[in-house]
Formats: structure tokens, sequence, C-alpha cells
């Protein structure tokens, strides 16, 4: 008996590793942009429709990403569990968006739910306009011992090299083989555009304003 298409696919499916990441932020960071520069290499229109998903070839292996934006009515504390990585965004211009994901990113490590996670400074192409104490933000990010990826969502700086870490990190706790490396040369060849990966200590900064001491994010 023939196999029906449907099933075929959802069999398919089924044989496919898949590692989902949530992406949360503020409204106006670029969520949406950058997941759609992920998945299609292509700048967001502001109108396009776009599934959040794409997959990469690892070693013989087809692995199915999956990126998905956080929206309003999610559960964070259930939601995390159904993930297998976070990115947590803001973005360069907008101060009010650091403090959300910090207060978002202390939340996470607080729920130990034990999934990668990383933070993401998003419109790098804008540094001119920058409301980021430089410092302050590596010290937020060294305390809590966690990644921070600078990116362009409109020059596609850095975007593969981002996704690339959580999609390694999330492998690697699916008893998976891989390295970051790897991983970004199949997203390269496959459905992302080049990116260079940015060391925290020699990233370019243009601090304009400098924080107020009781307001300083904290995460523990």
């Amino acid at each position: 008996m023939p196999v029906k298409h449907g099933k075929s696919i959802e069999m398919t499916l089924q044989k496919q590793k898949t590692v989902r990441i949530l992406l949360i932020g503020s409204e106006g960071v670029g969520k949406s942009a950058l997941i759609y520069r992920f998945i299609t290499k292509r700048a967001f229109d502001g109108t396009s429709v776009f599934d959040g998903h794409t997959t990469l070839n690892l070693d013989g292996e087809t692995i199915r990403i999956e990126v998905v934006e956080w929206k309003k009515d999610m559960d964070l504390g259930s939601e995390q569990t159904l993930f297998d990585a976070v990115a947590i965004i803001f973005s360069t211009t907008d101060l009010s968006s650091f403090d959300y994901a910090c207060e978002v990113h202390r939340y996470t490590l607080e729920q130990q739910v034990g999934i990668p996670a990383l933070l993401i400074e998003s419109k790098s192409d804008k540094l001119e306009e920058s409301e980021m104490n430089r410092d302050e933000v590596l010290n937020v990010i060294k305390r809590s011992h966690t990644k921070l990826y600078r990116v362009s969502e409109k020059e596609n700086f850095n975007v593969t090299a981002a996704f690339a870490y959580l999609v390694e990190q999330a492998l690697h706790l699916k008893e998976q083989d891989g390295t970051r490396s790897r991983v970004e040369k199949a997203l390269d060849s496959s459905s992302c555009g080049e990116s260079v990966q940015v060391d925290e200590d020699s990233r370019p900064s243009s601090a304009k304003i400098d924080r107020e001491k009781g307001k300083k994010c904290r995460i523990m």
C-alpha cells in the first residue's frame, strides 16, 4: 500500500533531530528581522510572511532548526521546557530593552531549566546611536557566564554565528558530537549567509549614556 504524502512528511520529521530555539525580547528590538535573516539570508522588509524553521546537513545528518518568537500570551516558566535553547535579544539603541533582557535572563537562571542561553545585542549597524554602556554590558555577561553576540540583521553581521552557538550547545546536550565551527559551516552552506564572530573584548563601542548606579541590572 502506498504511503500518503502527508504521513511520509510526518515520518521524515520524526526521524530528523530538531533544535527549537526561543527568541525573547521587548518590542522593536528586531526579533522578526533576525529570524527572517537567519532563515532566508535576506533583509526583512517588515511585511514578509515566513516559517521560522530551516535545516542543515551535519556530517550526513539532517538537523531541523526552529526559531520561535516570544509572544505575550506565552508562559515563560512552562514554555522553556518545550525548547532546547533560548536567545534573549536587546537593541543597542534602546536602553530599556537591555533592562528587560537582564530581567528575563535572571528569571531563566532562577528557573534552572538547564537549556543553553545567549544574549544578543541587535542593530550593531547603528552604534552611533547606541545607548549602551559597554563596560556594564560586559560586566553583566561576565557575572552571568553568558555569551554575548553583537549582530546586525540589516548587514547580516554575526547572525549565523549566534545561532550556530546555540545549535551546537543544544546538540551537545542531546549527546551529539558537534562543534560550533562545524555547525556554522553547515549553516553557511545551506540556509544562512556568512557572518563573523566577534569576541566580547574586541567589539567596537559607542556608549553615550552612563547608567545610574541605582538602576544597574544585576544577573546573579
